[in-house]
């Protein structure tokens, strides 16, 4: 029993984990690194963003499975 619990756990924090957007990306890039006269640095920020209703369907998705789990 001790151990159901801990699977019920589990799928409620990936309910949790299902339910965030996805983190935020930021790269950057520097060119003629040797030469400080012309050295160039290129910041890149991206954010995905998720269409067609992922992110609804990853939900779903887990809370059948924390039910399949509440079932067993």
């Amino acid at each position: 029993l001790t151990a159901f619990s801990y699977d019920l756990r589990a799928a409620d924090a990936k309910i949790l984990q299902a339910s965030l957007r996805p983190n935020s990306a930021m790269d950057i890039e520097s060119e003629n690194i040797n030469t400080p006269e012309f050295r160039q640095t290129t910041f890149l920020l991206s954010q995905l963003f998720e269409l067609g209703g992922k992110r609804h369907a990853r939900i779903r998705l887990a809370k059948t499975e924390r039910d399949r789990v509440e079932l067993d």
